[in-house]
Parts: structure tokens; sequence; C-alpha cells
């Protein structure tokens, strides 16, 4: 009887707790033009794999919280792994940049992301190394650091997302540039 009291004792005293924070998921999509939306990045690029830094390869946003220190959101997560979508955003987006023709591709382009987290001060940095390829000779054309900071528009991790979707048009513009100056 008294096991039983305290049983329900429990029980009640877990409902009248605060209910647990709601989970929030994001997904990295490129507004998609209609003309490019149905090409896979361009007749003249192709995309490789995305590969990650293995601290990237959770589920939670990740944020740095000291000098040596980041901390993975617990109610905040990607809806998909972070290397995919990655991979989603740069071909649509590259995409809209370099829409042309259809035909097989000549080029491709592989990227590493090395960095790619907000801050508690509210910056966001992505760092990348990529390097493209001419497919008919098999051979490296340019290999290439992306480097950038960006402020968060607003508190909040939906702000920290937004910042990072910035960050990627930027490594895009980076990389359709230097397709445009090989492609001539």
């Amino acid at each position: 009887m008294i096991r039983t009291r305290l049983v329900l004792l429990l029980a009640l005293a877990g409902c009248a707790g605060p209910p647990p924070p709601e989970v929030s998921h994001y997904l990295l999509r490129a507004p998609v033009s209609g003309q490019a939306a149905d090409a896979d990045v361009g007749s003249a690029l192709e995309l490789g794999p995305i590969r990650v830094a293995p601290y990237l390869e959770r589920a939670g946003v990740v944020v740095a919280t000291g000098e040596h220190r980041v901390h993975e959101a617990s109610f905040h997560l990607w809806a998909e792994p972070l290397g995919d979508g990655i991979h989603v955003y740069l071909r649509d987006r590259l995409s809209s940049l370099l829409a042309g023709q259809p035909g097989p591709a000549r080029y491709r382009v592989d990227v590493s992301v090395e960095v790619f987290h907000g801050s508690l001060r509210g910056d966001v940095t992505l760092v990348a190394r990529w390097a493209l390829f001419d497919l008919a000779e098999g051979t490296e054309i340019s290999a290439q650091r992306f480097s950038r900071t960006a402020r968060q528009p607003g508190e909040g991790y939906p702000e920290l997302v937004a910042a990072q979707m910035q960050l990627l048009d930027a490594l895009a513009d980076a990389i359709a540039s230097r397709l445009r100056e090989v492609d001539g």
C-alpha cells in the first residue's frame, strides 16, 4: 500500500513539472529558380560528396562555447545528416548560378567542411576546402580554402542557421566564380 502511494505520488510529481522543451528541426535549402530546379548543378559541374569534420557529424546544431569547446544543441537538430543538407544546398545554389544547357559534366568539385558552427557572441564561421577537377583529364585544376565569418541577423538558433545559409551562398559564389574563370 505504501509502495503504491509512493509510486502514485512520484508520478503526480512528474506531471506537475514544466513540459519538456519543444524540439526544432532545421533543413538547409536554397531557394531554387524554376529553370535550375530540374538541373543537376549545371551543365559544366558535378558536385561530389560533401565531407564534414567529425565534430559536425551530430544531430544537434553546434555552437562554440569557449576557445576550444563546442556544445551540441539538444533541442535544435538537423533534420538530416549535415553533409547531406550541405550537399543539397550547394547543389541547388550552384544550379541557380550555373544554369546552362544540359549535357555531361566536364568538371567536379569536392568540398570538405572543417568548421561550421555559431558562437555565443553571434558569430557564425564556415571553413571549407574545395577542389575543382577536370573530369576528362582526371586532373585537379584548382584547390581553394574558403574561410568566412558572418554575424547572425538576430538571436536564436533559427538566426544561426540563416547565417550558415548565407555562408554557404558565399561558398557557392566562390566555386561558381572559379569555374567561370576556368571554363572561360
